[in-house]
């Protein structure tokens, strides 16, 4: 019988994706790969003691895992936000890499380390890795550009922030230079990435669905009609939408779920009427929100940076319902995914013009508002099975062993 290669997954993001504890799309990813790996090879997970996801005793799922502790001080990651390309996770980054250069001979037994982001910095440890031993194969998991994520983009777009970029585009050398293989989630950023390093190197490996949400879901009356999940944050916002409905539609509510502070409240504040706050609820417990609603919303920066795109993960369980699809946001890889496998959808990507762009949405939620639409694309839901992405990662990751 052969031997079971040996992994270490190193992540600051682990969740159980069946739980309410899995906040965003770099927890939910991982925890799909971790169970790959976990199927597939003698997996250890490296991770960030401290975390929320702690409590679901997700950690405890895969064998032979084991957590750092780091005190997480507030004004560090404003600081190191504000003035490096990285957050103060470069903390977390420099004790691992410490404690991996004084246990070189426990390290250097792993076959393959893989590396999930954010936070960036620690894909500098591919350098570090083949430093104790050139044997190791180095698999990065970026997702997205690393000087354009949600929450460095729109600061290292302004004036002023050159050296922000120039420092950043400069680690992102160093790690890719030292990695056997890197994965991005859109074909742009592929595309791009490839240009330059080669597309043996380079995967396009997306994000999906998780097909286990689907199962069981039963349709019964519900008073929700709108739903969007998720945050608000930079330049994403549904103002649009509210305003038609506070116009047209008084009597209709939006619920949003999601983890929302006191200052979007505050910002929000002129929708208070027909907006209702859920806070995060389990998966399998949303997606039935969802497939008994009428209408979802996705929202996305509008013009904030040039190039920057990724997808949500709401984006594809939205598709993976099959249900009627309001996109905010700009023409990117998030829109073309549902351009291409939406069948009923509605894409607003500027607000130039509003007064006709009002009339468009109120046209589209009339028309849906009372009927019972789910019909997803069976394309679709062949292509983005999340399982069936992370096996697909698994054989490139065991190409690199053959």
């Amino acid at each position: 019988m052969e031997k079971r290669k040996k992994v270490l997954l190193i992540t600051n993001l682990l969740g159980d994706p069946d739980n309410s504890g899995v906040k965003g799309v770099g927890a939910l990813r991982v925890s799909y790969i971790a169970k790959a790996f976990n199927d597939n090879f003698d997996l250890t997970v490296l991770t960030k003691k401290g975390q929320e996801y702690e409590k679901y005793n997700c950690v405890a799922k895969y064998d032979n895992s084991f957590v750092f502790n780091t005190d997480k001080i507030p004004f560090f990651n404003t600081f190191f936000v504000l003035f490096m390309p990285f957050e103060s996770s470069i903390f977390w980054y420099k004790k691992l890499k410490r404690d991996i250069l004084q246990d070189k001979e426990y390290y250097s037994n792993f076959d393959i380390v893989y590396i999930n982001s954010p936070p960036f910095i620690n894909s500098l440890l591919s350098k570090t890795f083949k430093e104790i031993n050139p044997k190791i194969k180095v698999v990065i998991d970026y997702r997205d550009k690393w000087n354009y994520t949600s929450y460095l983009a729109n600061l290292f777009n302004r004036p002023g922030c050159y050296f922000q970029r120039m420092f950043a585009e400069k680690y992102e050398k160093i790690a890719i230079d030292n990695a056997d293989l890197v994965f991005f989630t859109t074909p742009s950023n592929t595309k791009y990435y490839s240009s330059i390093y080669g597309r043996n190197k380079i995967k396009y490996v997306p994000n999906g669905y998780d097909k286990t949400m689907l199962n069981g879901l039963k349709e019964k009356e519900s008073d929700i009609k709108i739903v969007y999940s998720g945050d608000f944050h930079s330049k994403r916002n549904i103002y649009l939408i509210l305003d038609v409905i506070k116009e047209i539609f008084p009597e209709l509510k939006v619920d949003l779920y999601g983890n929302y502070s006191s200052y979007t409240k505050l910002k929000l504040r002129k929708y208070k009427n027909i907006l209702i706050f859920h806070d995060r609820i389990p998966r399998k417990e949303l997606y039935s929100v969802m497939f008994n609603s009428k209408i979802l919303i996705i929202a996305q920066d509008m013009k904030s940076v040039k190039d920057w795109a990724n997808v949500t993960y709401k984006t594809y369980d939205y598709l993976a319902l099959g249900k009627p699809i309001i996109y905010l946001g700009d023409k990117n890889d998030n829109s073309k995914l549902v351009e291409d496998y939406a069948k009923h959808k509605l894409i607003i990507n500027d607000y130039d013009d509003i007064a006709s762009k009002k009339d468009i949405v109120a046209n589209f939620i009339k028309k849906y508002l009372y009927l019972d639409v789910s019909d997803a694309s069976k394309e679709f839901l062949d292509k983005f099975d999340s399982e069936k992405i992370s096996n697909n990662a698994i054989d490139l990751i065991n190409k690199l062993q053959s």
